[in-house]
């Protein structure tokens, strides 16, 4: 978690029991101190705020022209024998090939039926591309896109390196 909060962009802090500190212990269950806290909305801005009560919604009334639009049908997927992959990582112990909001399912090396599938059927709200996937110790699923980094703390040589060296897209 230490290491998160270097790549989200935060530096060490003296505040003793903040997860950013220099003598970061982890601790179970994780908790973000106040430190924590005002670091990251400083980098990112203030949390935005929650709906607590919804107006019910009325539906379309007879005779009422309504600005409704259909949704539209997914594209088509792209062809896995024509395509570069995006990611491919194993998660839950099945490979999980990634392309284009796409993915690709494969269980003791046979493709699952109803794949290639959206991602979003797992996981809702995923952009694409994702650049690299990979699940933690604790069955945690992670997704990135390009460096990782936000804007304000610059490249990393030693990842600029790598993607000369094509070990990164």
């Amino acid at each position: 978690a230490h290491e998160f909060g270097h790549v989200l962009g935060l530096q060490h802090t003296t505040a003793a029991k903040a997860l950013m500190s220099a003598f970061y212990t982890f601790r179970y269950p994780l908790s973000l101190s106040p430190d924590d806290r005002r670091g990251i909305q400083h980098l990112y801005g203030q949390p935005w705020p929650t709906v607590t009560s919804r107006t019910p919604a009325l539906g379309p009334q007879a005779g009422i022209d309504t600005n409704e639009i259909a949704p539209l049908e997914p594209d088509a997927p792209p062809d896995a024998c024509e395509a570069s992959f995006d990611a491919v990582s194993t998660i839950r112990g099945e490979l999980f090939f990634f392309k284009a909001g796409f993915v690709w399912r494969l269980r003791g090396g046979q493709l699952q039926p109803g794949y290639p599938a959206l991602a979003s059927r797992h996981w809702q709200g995923l952009p694409s591309p994702v650049d690299a996937a990979f699940e933690d110790a604790q069955g945690h699923i992670w997704f990135f896109q390009e460096l990782g980094f936000p804007p304000s703390t610059g490249r990393d040589e030693s990842l600029e390196h790598c993607r000369c060296q094509g070990l990164h897209k």
